[in-house]
């Protein structure tokens, strides 16, 4: 199967509510099916499908400019077009190659069962999303692309020996949003322009799986890696096993010819050496102290369960150079700004919650801000502070009265709670407020619970 030519793309069908179709990137970016949404039981996966799609059409069809861009977006390509933007690349792309397979090394390693692959799978303790061993036996092709391509880009590595993505164990992916497909995925697409002022022009720019892994114990430096190569970075030594069947998806429910029911997997540790600035995440910079000495160290942002999604919402939005508290924005949102200007902000936001390896949680969801949104982060922080205050407020009178009801264990641990709860029941308030502004007199009510 190949991810260029052929249709793997589920989306939602209109005759059988509970099974997908498949349609094909050319069925998407043609407007052959102006209608398609993508369709998959899980909002992570459908997530993941969409991050693939935008990834694959900035490789194949870059626009050089700003206008080309509001042009893709405008209107559908022709089929013309996208047979001859697509013939360079279509070896990268074929999931079943014979020697450089899509997002796969060929190798002699570890069979492991597929649902391996599904993030919160039962390994060990970890049931966050699964109830029983086996639930995912064998799946389709189509889902053989999608779910290599999320380990790959947003989850935790296998465990140690065993290499992340190129923005860290569990990023925070931020897409631009519209409910047409088509479009949504053209306004993801950097521009030629964008490209050449921000990535390396010089790094390699084949797919790790055309050239392969880098050499066991070996450091590679991030200002090597080209800009389709850092996209399309896997990260890991692994192997789908294809089997030549009659099956049906686990997943997606879907009748296959072709099924997979295991993969090899390969530990090959190595080091990439600085952050490669990938433009679907936004970077946190702070002043690392530690054996190695004092100095500037950036992170792409994720979550965690100490840290409100509100207030991950305005680190993902706000824009500082300071070497000691820095913030840059995912370059999708930077270049929207400049293109679309003046408009509201629909942002698709997914990632997961980890603890090491171990998934714990996740958030998949689309938030839109109204427009002028780049001209009100001030406000935006002082809404975050007022929250952030008002937690205060609450734990400082949790903690007393816990303390002294429960002791000193307990009381720690119910105030932890009560953070937990807090940050829960605010959520829509304050994401609210930062879409509408707060409540006149929120400051009046600050004042008069302290």
């Amino acid at each position: 199967m190949n991810l260029l030519t052929d249709r793997w793309v589920p989306i939602k069908d209109k005759e059988d509510g509970d099974r997908p179709r498949q349609v094909g990137l050319k069925d998407i970016l043609c407007g052959r099916d102006p209608d398609a949404a993508i369709y998959l039981w899980r909002d992570d996966l459908e997530f993941a499908v969409l991050h693939l799609l935008v990834v694959l059409t900035q490789v194949i069809a870059a626009p050089a400019d700003a206008g080309a861009l509001k042009e893709r977006e405008a209107s559908p390509m022709t089929e013309a077009e996208y047979d001859g933007l697509i013939e360079p690349y279509i070896e990268w792309f074929d999931l079943s190659h014979p020697e450089k397979p899509f997002l796969q090394i060929r190798h002699e390693g570890k069979e492991t069962a597929i649902q391996k692959l599904f993030p919160g799978l039962p390994d060990g303790n970890n049931h966050m999303f699964f109830h029983r061993p086996g639930e995912i036996a064998e799946i389709c092709l189509s889902c053989a692309s999608i779910v290599p391509w999320n380990q790959a880009n947003n989850v935790p590595s296998f465990s140690g020996g065993f290499k992340g993505s190129l923005r860290g164990g569990s990023p925070i992916t931020v897409l631009l949003y519209h409910p047409d497909l088509r479009r949504c995925i053209w306004r993801n697409v950097l521009s030629e322009e964008v490209i050449e002022a921000h990535f390396p022009q010089n790094g390699s720019e084949l797919p790790v799986w055309v050239t392969g892994l880098p050499v066991r114990g070996s450091a590679v430096e991030s200002a090597d890696i080209g800009f389709a190569r850092g996209l399309l970075w896997q990260p890991a030594c692994v192997e789908l096993i294809v089997e030549e069947r009659e099956g049906r998806c686990d997943s997606c429910g879907c009748a296959s010819s072709r099924m997979v029911r295991e993969f090899k997997k390969q530990r090959r540790p190595y080091e990439i050496r600085g952050l490669w600035p990938h433009p679907h995440g936004s970077v946190r910079t702070f002043q690392k102290k530690g054996k190695e000495g004092k100095g500037p160290f950036s992170v792409f942002l994720s979550l965690n369960n100490t840290i409100p999604p509100w207030r991950r919402l305005l680190d993902i939005l706000l824009e500082k150079e300071d070497p000691a508290d820095g913030y840059r924005r995912a370059l999708v949102l930077t270049q929207y700004s400049q293109v679309w200007k003046g408009a509201s902000l629909p942002m698709a936001i997914g990632g997961y919650i980890s603890d090491q390896a171990a998934i714990k949680g996740r958030r998949h969801e689309v938030i839109t801000l109204s427009a002028g949104w780049d001209e009100r982060l001030d406000e935006f922080q002082k809404i975050v502070g007022l929250a952030l205050d008002l937690k205060d407020i609450l734990l400082n009178k949790m903690k007393y009265f816990f303390l002294r009801v429960l002791g000193s264990d307990a009381g720690k641990k119910a105030a932890r709670k009560g953070a937990e709860l807090f940050f829960e029941r605010t959520e829509r308030l304050v994401l609210t407020a930062l879409q509408n502004g707060p409540p006149p007199d929120l400051k009046e009510r600050l004042d008069l619970i302290a």
